[in-house]
């Protein structure tokens, strides 16, 4: 789970693979960002000092790095 202080939003990873972010005006409709992995579990989630791009590390052993703008 990482938690953006200036966005107050929250990104959440999934056993799914999905990445959800919550918000207090979303909180009981989470956007999805992305569905990735697979089908795997991810575990691992982890944003860049600038906020521009995440990685994801999954049970399937690949290690993604995400644009912020473009997912």
């Amino acid at each position: 789970m990482y938690e953006h202080a200036k966005k107050d939003t929250v990104l959440v990873g999934s056993r799914g693979g999905e990445i959800f972010e919550f918000s207090q005006r979303n909180a009981n409709k989470p956007k999805t960002l992305l569905k990735s992995h697979y089908d795997y579990e991810l575990n691992g989630l982890a944003v860049s000092s600038n906020d521009d791009e995440f990685a994801t590390v999954g049970r399937d052993g690949v290690l993604a790095i995400w644009d912020s703008q473009t997912r």
